[in-house]
């Protein structure tokens, strides 16, 4: 059987334990299985076994069958010289410890629940994005209610130390952090990559004093994008590389050496389109983040975040390419998105390193208030009666789904872990 799993078992007692024996006949109790040692050595630390009359403190080893213990190497190794008790599903052979002393063993093949394997392999075997699928929604209300708080926040962490690190590099400049998400966030997923190279690309934190026009921010966007025409065709596009030109003199500038996809974009979201409403962004609001640390609320930042591309762009999606008139502004949804990926993550690792939790408190409650995403990843919770009612929700479906479900870290998660609980119904 896994290994994974018979620690899980071990470290929850998830077995019967009446009247256990060692392997050599001595009664057995546990009265403290130990920590998980997820580093070098034993896989638990700090057990406690009486074996007869004798109390024992020390380490335990877990194996599938007893000869894992010659096999794994650990007969010579001193990071095993105090294991107390060798706990296997089979004992297949006698182990003799580093010091030359039988190692009593305890085997469970016949009292661990036959439902608690079955559906762990059952899992195992799960070739579909949500495993557990079949037992789903398996947790109570409340049990999922404080399930999804702990993802949200456990993925603000991740959020946070991203931004961390970030900071400790660039001189604790929170409004520059800021952008920089921004503009990865805009690019989506597939010109997100880019669009934070284009930030980064260019002197921001000096830019932003300098207060630039609409104009020039669209011309030095557009230039280091390499979305510039070689040849302007027009007024507009003259007047955008001789802009882009003084710029990228006056800071020497080096543009980026690719352009941003277009393929199998809608056209509303083209880099193109993205690049001069984050042009009308910044010129509206150059040092957003401040104005928003202070004071905000979801009317503010919707109504900050309203962007129309300029008149050329009314009419193409694209250089030289036109299209029907339609005025290319970014609206709410797309402002909510912002919210849920920037906004707030960003508001919550500033809380975080400030020591304010009121503004904790205030960040996840805007989670509450703001609607979910729909989404890939969230299309497949959709039939599975887990609620998907706001952007807490949604974020922490996004969570489990990346960091449990698709590495199958079934044992580390509030559903996997209720599912392999030794009751025979489960609550739903």
């Amino acid at each position: 059987m896994e290994e994974e799993l018979l620690q899980y078992i071990w470290q929850h007692q998830l077995f019967n334990n009446q009247d256990l024996q060692t392997s050599a006949g001595e009664p057995l109790q546990v009265l403290r299985p130990g920590e998980h040692n997820h580093h070098q050595g034993p896989d638990f630390t700090g057990a406690m076994i009486r074996v007869g009359t004798t109390l024992w403190c020390g380490q335990v080893e877990l194996h599938g069958k007893s000869s894992d213990w010659y096999r794994h190497g650990h007969s010579g190794d001193p990071h095993y010289s105090n294991v107390i008790l060798h706990v296997v599903m089979e004992d297949d052979q006698p182990v003799i410890d580093i010091h030359g002393a039988p190692l009593p063993a305890l085997e469970l093949h016949s009292r661990i629940p036959s439902h608690l394997v079955t559906r762990f392999r059952k899992m195992m075997a799960q070739s579909q994005p949500i495993i557990c699928h079949t037992f789903l929604p398996v947790l109570s209300p409340s049990a999922w209610k404080r399930w999804k708080e702990q993802l949200l926040i456990n993925r603000l962490n991740r959020k946070s130390a991203r931004v961390l690190e970030w900071l400790a590099k660039n001189g604790d400049d929170w409004n520059t952090i800021f952008w920089w998400m921004m503009f990865e966030q805009t690019g989506g997923k597939v010109n997100g990559d880019f669009f934070l190279a284009l930030a980064k690309s260019i002197p921001l934190p000096i830019l932003l004093k300098k207060q630039l026009s609409r104009i020039e921010w669209e011309s030095l966007l557009l230039g280091q994008s390499n979305l510039l025409p070689v040849s302007a065709s027009d007024t507009f596009w003259r007047k955008l590389v001789k802009e882009y030109q003084y710029l990228q003199y006056k800071y020497q500038l080096q543009p980026l050496n690719r352009q941003p996809a277009f393929l199998r974009m809608r056209p509303a979201s083209f880099p193109t389109i993205r690049i001069a409403q984050l042009s009308v962004l910044l010129f509206n609001h150059p040092f957003f983040f401040q104005e928003l640390v202070t004071s905000f609320s979801l009317r503010q930042w919707r109504e900050q975040c309203q962007a129309t591309a300029s008149d050329y762009w009314d009419t193409h999606y694209r250089v030289d390419h036109s299209s029907r008139v339609e005025k290319k502004t970014l609206g709410q949804q797309q402002a909510d998105t912002l919210a849920i990926n920037v906004l707030l993550p960003l508001m919550y690792a500033y809380a975080i390193c400030k020591g304010e939790e009121q503004l904790v408190r205030k960040v996840l409650s805007m989670y509450e208030e703001l609607p979910p995403e729909q989404n890939r990843i969230t299309a497949l919770w959709s039939n599975t009666e887990v609620k998907n009612t706001r952007a807490a929700d949604s974020q922490a479906l996004t969570e489990l789904t990346h960091s449990f479900c698709r590495n199958k870290f079934c044992l580390q998660c509030a559903v996997g872990q209720r599912i392999l609980q030794p009751q025979k119904s489960m609550a739903r």
